[in-house]
Protein backbone atom coordinates (compact mmCIF):
# COMPACT_ATOMS: atom_id res chain seq x y z
CA UNK A 1 0.00 0.00 0.00
CA UNK A 2 2.80 2.20 0.10
CA UNK A 3 4.02 1.73 -3.14
CA UNK A 4 0.77 2.41 -4.11
CA UNK A 5 0.29 5.26 -2.18
CA UNK A 6 3.45 7.38 -3.03
CA UNK A 7 3.45 6.51 -6.94
CA UNK A 8 0.24 5.80 -8.19
CA UNK A 9 -2.52 7.97 -8.53
CA UNK A 10 -5.99 6.26 -8.51
CA UNK A 11 -8.40 8.81 -10.32
CA UNK A 12 -11.06 5.97 -11.31
CA UNK A 13 -10.78 4.83 -7.55
CA UNK A 14 -9.28 1.15 -6.56
CA UNK A 15 -11.45 -1.42 -4.74
CA UNK A 16 -8.59 -2.52 -2.02
CA UNK A 17 -11.30 -4.76 -0.76
CA UNK A 18 -15.04 -5.83 -2.78
CA UNK A 19 -17.75 -6.23 -0.45
CA UNK A 20 -18.71 -9.87 -1.96
CA UNK A 21 -15.00 -10.55 -0.48
CA UNK A 22 -16.31 -11.25 3.24
CA UNK A 23 -19.20 -12.42 5.00
CA UNK A 24 -19.63 -8.91 6.44
CA UNK A 25 -20.39 -7.07 3.38
CA UNK A 26 -17.78 -4.72 3.89
CA UNK A 27 -15.51 -2.07 1.39
CA UNK A 28 -12.69 -0.35 1.09
CA UNK A 29 -11.75 1.94 -1.85
CA UNK A 30 -8.67 4.29 -2.20
CA UNK A 31 -9.07 7.51 -3.77
CA UNK A 32 -5.99 9.26 -5.54
CA UNK A 33 -3.35 8.74 -3.07
CA UNK A 34 -4.12 8.10 0.38
CA UNK A 35 -8.07 8.84 0.73
CA UNK A 36 -10.30 6.11 1.68
CA UNK A 37 -13.63 5.16 1.67
CA UNK A 38 -14.83 1.88 4.47
CA UNK A 39 -18.36 1.14 3.69
CA UNK A 40 -21.24 -1.69 4.27
CA UNK A 41 -22.95 -3.23 1.07
CA UNK A 42 -26.57 -2.22 1.78
CA UNK A 43 -25.52 0.75 3.32
CA UNK A 44 -23.62 3.42 1.34
CA UNK A 45 -24.90 6.31 2.57
CA UNK A 46 -23.20 5.32 5.45
CA UNK A 47 -19.76 5.32 4.52
CA UNK A 48 -17.34 7.23 5.44
CA UNK A 49 -14.30 8.95 3.77
CA UNK A 50 -10.80 9.40 5.34
CA UNK A 51 -7.69 11.16 4.33
CA UNK A 52 -5.11 8.66 5.66
CA UNK A 53 -4.61 4.76 5.96
CA UNK A 54 -3.98 4.74 9.09
CA UNK A 55 -6.97 6.96 9.94
CA UNK A 56 -9.28 4.16 8.24
CA UNK A 57 -7.49 1.31 9.89
CA UNK A 58 -8.22 2.85 13.47
CA UNK A 59 -11.64 3.46 12.42
CA UNK A 60 -14.45 1.30 15.20
CA UNK A 61 -16.58 -0.45 13.05
CA UNK A 62 -19.34 -0.26 15.09
CA UNK A 63 -19.14 3.19 15.50
CA UNK A 64 -19.81 3.49 11.88
CA UNK A 65 -22.60 1.49 11.66
CA UNK A 66 -20.39 -1.46 9.77
CA UNK A 67 -20.78 -4.62 12.51
CA UNK A 68 -22.21 -4.66 15.71
CA UNK A 69 -18.79 -5.69 17.30
CA UNK A 70 -16.40 -3.24 18.97
CA UNK A 71 -13.97 -3.64 16.33
CA UNK A 72 -10.89 -1.28 14.26
CA UNK A 73 -10.92 -2.30 10.89
CA UNK A 74 -7.20 -2.76 11.62
CA UNK A 75 -7.70 -5.58 14.17
CA UNK A 76 -10.92 -6.91 11.55
CA UNK A 77 -8.38 -7.30 8.96
CA UNK A 78 -5.71 -8.97 11.36
CA UNK A 79 -8.12 -11.49 12.41
CA UNK A 80 -9.19 -12.68 8.37
CA UNK A 81 -5.33 -12.99 8.03
CA UNK A 82 -6.38 -10.04 5.55
CA UNK A 83 -8.31 -12.79 3.00
CA UNK A 84 -10.29 -10.46 0.61
CA UNK A 85 -8.24 -7.80 0.58
CA UNK A 86 -6.68 -6.93 -3.43
CA UNK A 87 -3.16 -5.42 -3.86
CA UNK A 88 -3.66 -5.27 -7.54
CA UNK A 89 -6.67 -3.25 -7.91
CA UNK A 90 -6.23 -0.66 -10.16
CA UNK A 91 -9.36 0.44 -13.11
CA UNK A 92 -6.57 3.83 -14.14
CA UNK A 93 -4.85 0.97 -16.12
CA UNK A 94 -7.72 -1.91 -17.45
Amino acid sequence: MLYKEQWECSISHDVIMWERDNEDGIYIVRIDYDDYVVGKKGKEGDEVHVMCLLTALELNLKEIGVLNEDITLFKWLRRRDYAGVNYDADYDYE
